[in-house]
């Protein structure tokens, strides 16, 4: 009846699976499901004291129990697709083979201790059209190495390789950029890393560029936000540049005073659009008070006709952190377009939103 009891037993929610005797759980509902994370043995090597994160989805029981829930090999299907065009960190990881991460002296963690042959996984890439270069941000303190960006395995199709060279220390960061051929559609991206004997660089974050066209490139303007609201305006409240909360970089765009849900941050896009393309959303919200469910959001007018396309599924978003809204949705119309706007907005109340590191492709 209560956090505290008194407490009923109801029997056990995962039996002693994976080579651990313990699992140490934890719930997260996340994108309008549940999820069970736990840690086992299962890995090579493991066993109940050397252990590794897993994750299952439930569905809660009728009388509103827990479930048994057994441990598998493959956890859930992912949510939504990544977007490359925007900047992803290094630790965004669905799996990998020898790398470890260390905290970074730019903030946050970086993929360090990295050796001949090892490589990281980052789970359905939405390239769209094709990405036509790709940017790492890496520290050497020996020789440096190689990044191989490759599809479908960490021996598939190589479609880039970035030369990285020492940069005096392991946390003297700098930016290196390749160009990228044929990587289109929703892939599985392998960075995998080549050079000599012992510890080649270290890796804080990666970014694609696209080479045009629907889903090839950021159609938004200023999507950093670091060019203060340039290319924003708003529904309704103020718009203005903060400089005390970001995403990344060193500014985000603050809409204050809003007054009703559906006024928000906004950006014409009219011109970009193509009848049928289909386009990638992501867009970080951390709210200024509150704790709303945001969304993005796309209106488009045809022949004196506005219809409404969401854009990604709605998320509870807070004061304490950035959530991640994304999506992939295929916009049409019939007629002639004479205005489209992207735009994130509130499922209800009027709470401000800060939003940072915005792409629409």
């Amino acid at each position: 009846p209560s956090a505290t009891g008194p407490w009923t037993y109801r029997g056990t929610v995962m039996p002693r699976q994976g080579a651990s005797f313990t699992n140490h759980a934890g719930i997260v509902d996340f994108a309008g499901g549940s999820y069970f994370f736990y840690h086992n043995g299962a890995l090579p090597g493991g066993s109940g004291y050397t252990r590794s994160v897993a994750v299952e989805k439930f569905t809660y029981n009728g009388d509103g129990t827990i479930p048994t829930i057994n441990m598998t090999t493959a956890g859930p299907a992912q949510v939504g697709t990544l977007n490359p065009y925007v900047r992803q960190e290094a630790e965004t990881i669905a799996w990998s083979s020898g790398v470890e991460t260390e905290a970074s002296t730019e903030g946050g963690m970086n993929v360090g201790f990295i050796e001949n042959g090892d490589h990281v996984k980052v789970k359905g890439v939405a390239f769209g059209t094709g990405a036509s270069s790709f940017t790492a941000r890496v520290a050497s303190g020996a020789g440096g190495g190689r990044i191989e960006v490759r599809l479908g395995s960490a021996t598939g199709t190589l479609v880039g390789t970035c030369n990285v060279a020492g940069t005096g220390g392991w946390q003297s960061w700098t930016t290196v950029t390749c160009p990228v051929s044929g990587a289109t559609g929703t892939r599985d991206l392998y960075l995998r890393f080549a050079g000599n004997s012992g510890y080649l660089f270290n890796l804080n974050w990666w970014q694609f560029t696209g080479g045009g066209g629907s889903g090839g490139g950021n159609l938004l303007t200023n999507g950093t936000m670091e060019d203060g609201t340039t290319g924003w305006t708003t529904s309704g409240g103020s718009l203005s540049s903060a400089t005390n909360v970001a995403h990344a970089g060193s500014r985000s765009l603050l809409n204050s005073g809003r007054t009703a849900a559906w006024q928000g941050p906004h950006q014409n896009v009219t011109a970009q659009l193509t009848n049928g393309g289909s386009y990638t959303t992501s867009v970080w919200v951390r709210s200024q008070s509150g704790t709303p469910s945001a969304k993005a959001t796309l209106t488009l007018t045809a022949n004196g006709t506005t219809s409404y396309l969401q854009l990604t599924p709605a998320q509870t978003v807070n004061t304490n952190g950035w959530t991640q809204l994304t999506g992939t949705a295929t916009v049409s119309w019939t007629g002639t377009l004479t205005n489209a706007s992207f735009y994130v907005e509130t499922a209800a109340g009027t709470d401000g939103l800060y939003v940072d590191d915005a792409s629409f492709q």
